[in-house]
């Protein structure tokens, strides 16, 4: 069983993924079911590619790549 301290360090790092707005949004999405790339960008509203991948990259260990473009 793990320690406080492990229990604190992963709070701590759940509240600094979704400390973003766009990050909550995906998180809602994503809790939705697994979506394309492409979908995400637009419900999310971001303008680029490399600014969803970016978010995305936040979620490292959290969300899990179904291809390599569904989420």
């Amino acid at each position: 069983m793990g320690s406080e301290g492990d229990w604190a360090r992963d709070a701590s790092y759940m509240f600094r993924v979704l400390s973003h707005p766009k990050r909550l949004l995906l998180m809602k999405e994503l809790y939705r079911g697994s979506k394309p790339f492409s979908e995400l960008m637009k419900e999310v509203s971001v303008k680029t590619s490399s600014e969803l991948a970016f978010h995305l990259g936040r979620f490292r260990g959290l969300v899990k790549k179904v291809t390599d473009l569904i989420y």
